[in-house]
């Protein structure tokens, strides 16, 4: 078992004052018990006025950059797993970069990363002019409190085939963070979608995104029947909830639909 924490949280344009938000978060979220807190996407730099203003100046490397540094001090303090959403340099690459998640462990060291693979080019969104597209095949995984846990990022639950690469081997939770903008319909598709793919994939999934105005609000934890476990409302809060395994492996032996699929997902490989 392990307690999830989602932190709805907003960031701006001054990375100061977002790594400061979000270590008063790692704060309340370890005095709640929480072993592993989502973040947002974009959690190291959002500028609300104009989108993709400052990406290229504000993304920096996983490896060693400010953002991530942070993170990894802050996981190992709180002794958690820290999910958060950050824009990452791309080689060779002046004018665009990567929108990407990374998951640090508790002791400090950065153990996956997924760099968004379906962009925001719907609803007048325009992700693809400052973002480079991640890699169709990466499989981002990672193991914790006897369950595993699949990465994916906004948009991408709107395409339910990425989160059945999993195959014969499904995850046990999906994370997913999350800036959900506001607009016509977009509540109601929410939560359609994540209600959906928590059902489909017979998993977890926790749906972290930004307060109301950058955001809808409304981040929430599903379970592997699709019963909502908790929500958000639409100001900076967080929930708490307690996942295990035991959970999924008794869904998984009521409803078999994942056993009884006839075709491959698109883009698997043997």
């Amino acid at each position: 078992m392990i307690r999830l924490g989602t932190a709805q949280i907003a960031a701006g344009s001054s990375k100061k004052e977002n790594l400061e938000r979000i270590s008063r978060i790692v704060a309340e979220a370890r005095a709640a018990g929480v072993e592993l807190l989502v973040l947002p996407e974009y959690s190291s730099y959002w500028d609300g006025e104009e989108f993709g203003r400052g990406f290229t100046e504000n993304a920096e490397p996983v490896s060693d950059g400010e953002f991530v540094t942070t993170l990894r001090g802050l996981a190992s303090d709180a002794g958690m797993w820290i999910v958060a959403g950050m824009l990452e340099t791309a080689p060779d690459e002046k004018k665009r970069v990567f929108n990407t998640v990374v998951g640090v462990s508790p002791s400090g060291v950065v153990e996956v990363t997924y760099r968004k693979i379906h962009l925001y080019d719907a609803y007048g969104g325009t992700e693809s002019v400052f973002l480079l597209h991640g890699d169709p095949d990466q499989r981002p995984r990672f193991r914790a409190g006897g369950l595993t846990f699949a990465v994916s990022t906004c948009y991408d639950v709107r395409f339910p085939e990425i989160m059945r690469r999993g195959g014969e081997d499904p995850a046990d939770a999906i994370l997913l963070p999350a800036v959900w903008t506001p607009g016509p319909l977009k509540s109601m598709h929410w939560e359609t979608l994540t209600r959906a793919r928590a059902i489909e994939n017979i998993a977890y999934l926790a749906a972290v995104t930004a307060p109301f105005p950058e955001s809808i609000g409304q981040s929430r934890v599903l379970g592997p029947d699709g019963t909502v476990l908790c929500e958000a409302g639409a100001r900076e809060q967080l929930l708490t909830v307690d996942l295990n395994h035991a959970a999924v492996s008794a869904e998984r032996d009521r409803n078999t639909s994942l056993t009884n699929r006839r075709y491959r997902v698109i883009g698997d490989k043997k």
